[in-house]
């Protein structure tokens, strides 16, 4: 299977309704607007794995595509509870409330929750200067150069099941579980490149690269 093609992700999907990659196809259709078939491609692929956090990620950001805000904030809530440290989901979720216009309080805990996953992030930087001076934002971690383990570049050929996207909304450490036990290193490659860019834990992220790297030489 071509996975760089939309039409065989969905041909793939339509003969494997159980395949733990449903929400890379559902965030194609909802990067195209299509809504309907994002919810309907969520709504499978959560029968079978109910708990799957980036599947309910993408069907919180179809409801809030659609409007339906509430239920939205609901499936943000849901996602931060099987993994908290889903940040794109925590981001999400301070960004609905602050639209809302939730309480203080509830503000504060959700850009707190954001900043607390990545200190880095301007959102919630910029939410403490204006709202709560007081607050002493945490320093980012660093690795220490002569400390820290050597990073392992990704292969530089495609694998044979072909080169595709994912969203950087998808770019988690849960996608990067999924597509290694799936066989797709140089894929989990990719998504650990774009959590290193939006500040993630770099130690985690170094982590993960030397067992792909390790899996692949196997």
């Amino acid at each position: 299977m071509n996975l760089a093609s939309k039409t065989e992700l969905e041909l793939y999907f339509a003969d494997h309704f159980d395949t733990v990659l449903f929400p890379v196809l559902a965030d194609v259709y909802l990067q195209d607007g299509d809504t309907v078939r994002s919810r309907k491609v969520c709504d499978i692929g959560l029968k079978q794995y109910p708990a799957q956090p980036d599947g309910l990620f993408i069907l919180a950001e179809v409801d809030r595509a659609e409007g339906h805000t509430e239920a939205s904030e609901k499936g943000f809530k849901a996602v931060l509870k099987e993994c908290p440290d889903h940040l794109n989901a925590a981001i999400a979720l301070a960004e609905l409330q602050t639209e809302l216009g939730r309480a203080g309080g509830t503000l504060t805990r959700a850009w707190k929750t954001v900043h607390s996953l990545n200190p880095n992030q301007e959102e919630a930087l910029q939410y403490f200067e204006e709202k709560d001076p007081s607050f002493t934002p945490e320093k980012p971690k660093q690795v220490e150069p002569e400390t820290a383990p050597e990073r392992v570049a990704a292969p530089p050929k495609p694998t044979q099941s072909g080169l595709f996207t994912v969203s950087p909304r998808l770019a988690t450490f849960t996608m990067v579980a999924i597509l290694r036990n799936q066989g797709l290193g140089e894929q989990a490659l990719e998504v650990l490149n774009m959590l290193e860019a939006k500040g993630e834990d770099l130690e985690r992220i170094t982590k993960e690269r030397i067992a792909i790297q390790e899996e692949t030489n196997e």
